[in-house]
Order: structure tokens, then C-alpha cells, then sequence
């Protein structure tokens, strides 16, 4: 089990892989099972991940393909590859909203601030395939002790 607690707000994720899917448990112990998508190891696959950013959002329906290519081929990638960034991961929950959810084990929190991280997330492909973002949610959290 991998557990993280958010910087901002009252908020916990645990993430229990005895399952046949992730499965993401919030503090109100509500359960999300998520499929995964994408796994790839980062620049820091070797360190301590000290932080998880996650990214959870629905797309508009006819930006869907699009959206799912970006990701696959350019941006978790870009993102896997930024130093600090020690692996990322893509899931689908299904049922349930918001459908995807990118999420990024880093070294450090200033990793998300970094002239290469700010790269990678400055593309054109990625300027057009964020305006299709739905419900998005940005969550910075720490390791749990």
C-alpha cells in the first residue's frame, strides 16, 4: 500500500494493489477502482519519491482519441522525463468520474515548478487538447509516515 496525504486540504489517497486494479481509497473511505493505463518509470526511478501530484479530469467525448494520444505518446512521457519525476502513471476509473487521473511520484514538490516541467506542459499539441479538460482537480500530496 502507498499512502499520501494533500498539502492543502483534508485529503489522504491510498492506493492497495491486492486487487486485480489499483484501487484508490480517500479518507472517507470511499473506494475508486482504477485500471491502468500507462506506467512508465521516470528520470528518478532510482530515489525516494517524497511527493504524488495528481491530476484527475474528465475530456470532452469528441476530444477523447486525442486526448488519449497526447498523453500516451507526448506528455507522460515528456512529464516521466523531467529530472526529480520518479514515475507516472496513467489510470481510468470506471465507473465513476472523473474518468482519468495522471498521476506523478517526484523527488521533490518543486519538481512541478521546474523550467522542464513547465516544457513539457507548454506544447502546441498540449494547448490543444487541455481547452477539452472537464471537472479537473490538481492535488499535490506528501508521503504518509
Amino acid at each position: 500500500m502507498r499512502a499520501w496525504n494533500a498539502l492543502e486540504q483534508d485529503l489522504s489517497y491510498r492506493y492497495l494493489n491486492e486487487l486485480p486494479q489499483w484501487v484508490q481509497e480517500d479518507t472517507n473511505n470511499s473506494v475508486f477502482p482504477l485500471q491502468t493505463l500507462q506506467t512508465l518509470s521516470g528520470s528518478a526511478a532510482q530515489q525516494v519519491a517524497g511527493f504524488h501530484y495528481v491530476v484527475e479530469t474528465d475530456v470532452l467525448p469528441d476530444m477523447e482519441a486525442e486526448f488519449n494520444a497526447w498523453y500516451e505518446q507526448e506528455h507522460l512521457p515528456g512529464l516521466a522525463s523531467v529530472p526529480g519525476t520518479v514515475r507516472a502513471v496513467r489510470y481510468r476509473q470506471e465507473p465513476g468520474r472523473p474518468r482519468y487521473w495522471a498521476c506523478y511520484d517526484l523527488v521533490h514538490a518543486e519538481v512541478l515548478g521546474s523550467p522542464a516541467w513547465l516544457k513539457v506542459r507548454a506544447t502546441p499539441w498540449s494547448d490543444r487538447v487541455r481547452p477539452a479538460f472537464r471537472n479537473t482537480q490538481r492535488t499535490l500530496f506528501r508521503r504518509a509516515p
